[in-house]
Formats: structure tokens, sequence, C-alpha cells
């Protein structure tokens, strides 16, 4: 069987020529028993779900709150569906950040392997400039 990944020194020896080759396709590196891929961030939302279903709810006061299933501890609250949108959004990216910044404990957890995707993609827009708001289907 082929192998597509490439030992760490030979990334390193020309890394410059590695990324250029990861803009077409992804690269693989392997270290020791590990394999690593390379790829431009874009290409991250292939591996996102298609989009993330955010439900709105309007609360006994007139207010709205947001609920989705892939993420339930985030949600959204605001006087109109656009307020609890943007905050959802918001919560969201908070979310991702502490979900990054800690990845190796939250990866670990079962109820949050399936989240990796959905995080992974909305960093990977945040780094490109691009806000996540389009990532998620309000309704």
């Amino acid at each position: 069987m082929d192998s597509y990944s490439i030992a760490t020194s030979e990334a390193r020896a020309d890394f410059s020529s590695f990324l250029d080759e990861a803009k077409d396709r992804p690269r693989f590196i392997k270290r020791r028993k590990q394999v690593f891929i390379v790829l431009p961030a874009d290409e991250m939302q292939a591996f996102s779900p298609a989009k993330t279903k955010v439900k709105f709810i309007k609360d006994d006061d007139g207010s709205y709150f947001t609920e989705n299933s892939l993420v339930p501890d985030v949600i959204g609250f605001g006087d109109t569906k656009e307020i609890a949108e943007a905050s959802f959004v918001e919560g969201f990216s908070l979310f991702a950040k502490e979900f990054y910044e800690n990845f190796r404990a939250y990866s670990a957890a079962p109820n949050r392997k399936n989240q990796i995707p959905v995080i992974l993609a909305a960093i990977a827009s945040i780094e490109r400039g691009l806000g996540i708001s389009e990532m998620f289907e309000f309704c």
C-alpha cells in the first residue's frame, strides 16, 4: 500500500514547498506513530456539518432564546430574533475559542468529539477574517 505521509524531517527540509503542495491537496506528516494533516483553512468547511440548525424559541415575556442540538450549552438571548442570533454567534465564537485553547481536554470528552469539525471550521473561518453566522441555519 502506498503511503501518503512524509516524515517530519522531509517536511522540515523544504517546508515552503511542503506548504505550497498543501494548497493543492492535503498533506500528511508522520511523526513517530502519529499522523498529522495539513490543509488550507478554507478546506475545513468540508469537514463540518452542512449547517447547524439553531431554533428560535419565544419566551413568555416576548423575548427570544436559541437552542441547538450540536452544542446545547451555547445559547443566545434577545428581545428580537436578530439580537438572539447575534448573541448566539458571539457565544459560539467564545465557546470555539475556549474549546480550541483547551483542545486536549475538550476533544477527549466523549460528548464533545462530534463538535470538533464545527469548532475547527469556525476557527478556520475566524482566522480567515470571515464571520461564522453562515455556518448556522436559524429557524
